[in-house]
């Protein structure tokens, strides 16, 4: 039998930590919740997730430091939220390791379109996943 996919989110919104889970645990994944940098780093190395979705401005450590520091360690696949929309700011967000870039306020359709299955096929965490 397979392990349900684990999917951390790291925002620092109640907003839209509510609306992030609700999709997640709909689908019958795994959620974890970090509202900052420092936590998401500690949640990340006893966590082990599948997929992260990681706002850019944090306190304590802002994203993209939180996911060049991950992507150091792992492959893990890292789709960033962030108000900001910016091209230098995708950019920087891509230069420090993450797969996708999606910008607030988002549609939970965008989101839904980004699920752990999408992301985790294209990246081959090693999930076998029928549609």
């Amino acid at each position: 039998m397979m392990e349900r996919l684990k999917v951390m989110l790291v925002d620092d919104e109640e907003g839209i930590r509510t609306i992030v889970e609700r999709l997640i645990r709909k689908e019958g994944y795994d959620f974890s919740y970090a509202s900052n940098g420092e936590k998401a780093l500690q949640m990340f190395a006893h966590e082990a997730p599948d997929l992260i979705i990681l706002d850019v401005m944090l306190p304590e450590i802002d994203g993209f430091e939180v996911c060049r520091r991950i992507r150091q360690k792992s492959e893990v696949p890292i789709i960033l939220l962030s108000a900001k929309e910016d091209i230098v700011d995708k950019s920087v967000g891509f230069n420090m390791g993450a797969d996708d870039y999606i910008t607030k306020p988002f549609s939970p359709v965008e989101l839904d379109s980004a699920h752990p299955e999408y992301i985790i096929t294209v990246w081959g965490v090693g999930y076998k996943v029928c549609y």
